[in-house]
């Protein structure tokens, strides 16, 4: 009996490996798919591309140009200036967190500290000697552009309905590539 679970588990955990690098080439071939979708675009070579595997949103940016452009999966893209960015906001589990727009252009410093916190600020709460956590669901980054059309779009980083704690390494990674991409915007808001 206990060599079928081992069996069993062993199964499992090359199954959940062999997942994963089949998840890792396929994230590869669509970012290589979105790079490739701007080779006829005069001046937009992007240095920094994210798709998002979850909504199926895309974002590039061209930091030489000053451009930045965004995608939806079977959508199209449109290519930005950094002028035509107007907010980015940070949200979690559904939830704004962190809003920065060209008006306010607050220090992004302390978004990684929201998402994840050395106290749990994002996490979770402490309300005298009882602390509430919550599971990390959804980690996404919105943005507001100068668009009649399609004037923001949300690129989620992270989405799983069990959710993550926020110890979980797993969520200290989503965190820190979000905070990555809400520290570019925020640049070019600054640097238009």
């Amino acid at each position: 009996m206990l060599g079928f679970f081992l069996v069993f588990f062993g199964i499992i955990i090359v199954v959940m490996i062999f997942s994963g690098i089949v998840g890792a080439e396929k994230d590869k071939g669509r970012r290589d798919e979105f790079r490739n979708s701007y080779d006829h675009v005069d001046n937009f070579n992007p240095q920094h591309i994210h798709v998002d595997r979850f909504g199926g949103s895309n974002v590039a940016v061209d930091t030489t140009a000053k451009k930045f452009a965004l995608g939806r999966k079977g959508m199209g893209s449109k290519i930005y200036t950094y002028d035509d960015l107007i907010a980015v906001d940070v949200r979690r589990n559904g939830r704004s967190i962190f809003k920065t727009n060209r008006g306010s252009q607050a220090a992004g410093a302390a978004v990684g500290a929201a998402l994840l916190g050395p106290a749990g600020l994002l996490i979770g709460g402490l309300t005298g000697s009882q602390r509430q956590e919550e599971k990390i669901t959804e980690l996404s980054l919105r943005l507001t552009v100068n668009n009649e059309m399609n004037h923001s779009q949300e690129i989620i980083f992270f989405r799983n309905s069990v959710g993550l704690d926020a110890a979980d390494p797993m969520a200290s990674k989503f965190s820190r590539e979000l905070d990555n991409w809400q520290g570019r915007f925020q640049f070019m808001m600054r640097n238009k």
